[in-house]
């Protein structure tokens, strides 16, 4: 019997460390925002699905082409909607009454990204469905729908052997991409019970079976999300109110879970001191602008310093930046 009444699941040490001044760049569903904000608060440098949410593989892998090609869209892509111009491969917040707002927004974003991507030396893709739309007018898997007719798509389920092919060339040419990169892969232990349970469920497993081809084949680390939530947080008390996402107690334990796997010993250290600084940035007075407050701030500013200097890799300078800056408006305050 297990005497602590929980199903503990082990999880392998990654084949490598990912260091407090790596760049990290999260890809996929919603989870990877999950993740992606853990590294943000604890002031590591990221880049979280700078094309919106991304569900499925298909979508994840258009997303990834685009950033290591750096092609651009044009108008013909676009779709218009309601007074929108819509681009099915990009978030709503994209959307614009004019197609060349769009085109330029896009774009932006496709050189920004391609940068980045480029410089990173951690890759971290989250799977969160198989279900995938294809637009009918082109054929082309969507990650956004923007709430078009439904009668303008088709909906159908990947299979694991066609995504784990697919995947293969990808990471093939991801890894020759910029500099050496680390590519982790996790499954979404988001439940879609929009797909019925046994469609989540299937869902998931094509998912698993591609990811445990893509790990055996050497292409990624796999880390167990899913597993961890299924099994170890097996409980509804590790669910928000809506009983399919966790809550951020579990999504808690689960990023613990992967630094164990994946940080070093100094990047962790770096996490948590750059967290309690996070939190004192977020901290937002009860009564206003005081001079108690700008003394508090002015602590901070030196904390954030301090920290630059016993990690001086750490991507912190423009935080530093603006913190001076915002002072420097607040001295009046000070004084009174």
């Amino acid at each position: 019997m297990n005497e602590c009444f929980r199903q503990i699941v082990d999880v392998s040490k990654s084949g490598f460390v990912i260091e407090y001044q790596h760049k990290t760049i999260f890809l996929g569903s919603c989870f990877a925002d999950n993740m992606g904000s853990r590294f943000a608060s604890g002031l590591l440098d990221c880049l979280t699905n700078p094309y919106g949410v991304a569900f499925n593989p298909a979508s994840v892998g258009q997303a990834l082409e685009r950033m290591m090609s750096c092609a651009p869209v044009d108008a013909s892509e676009l779709i218009e909607c309601n007074g929108l111009w819509h681009h099915p491969d990009f978030h709503g917040s994209f959307s614009r009454p004019g197609a060349d707002e769009v085109v330029a927004a896009v774009n932006r974003a496709t050189a920004a990204a391609h940068d980045y991507l480029r410089e990173a030396d951690n890759v971290v893709l989250t799977f969160g469905t198989a279900w995938v739309y294809r637009l009918r007018s082109t054929g082309r898997v969507v990650a956004n729908c923007h709430k078009l007719p439904q009668d303008r798509f088709e909906r159908e389920r990947l299979r694991a052997d066609d995504i784990a092919v697919r995947w293969l060339g990808l990471l093939a040419d991801l890894k020759s991409f910029g500099k050496p990169k680390n590519i982790i892969l996790t499954v979404s232990p988001v439940r879609h019970i929009k797909d019925g349970a046994h469609g989540n469920a299937v869902s998931k497993s094509e998912l698993l079976l591609a990811a445990d081809a893509l790990e055996r084949s050497g292409a990624v680390y796999y880390f167990p999300s899913f597993e961890l939530m299924m099994d170890d947080l097996r409980d509804y008390r590790f669910y928000a109110d809506d009983y399919f996402h966790p809550n951020a107690m579990s999504v808690n334990y689960i990023m613990s879970k992967f630094m164990e796997a994946t940080f070093d010993s100094t990047a962790r250290s770096y996490h948590a001191e750059g967290a309690a600084i996070v939190r004192r940035l977020e901290h937002r007075p009860l009564n206003g602008l005081t001079a108690e407050y700008v003394v508090f701030m002015e602590q901070t500013l030196e904390q954030l310093k301090k920290l630059k200097v016993k990690y001086p890799l750490a991507n912190v300078c423009t935080r530093i930046s603006e913190l001076e800056s915002q002072l420097s408006g607040l001295k009046d305050i000070k004084q009174l």
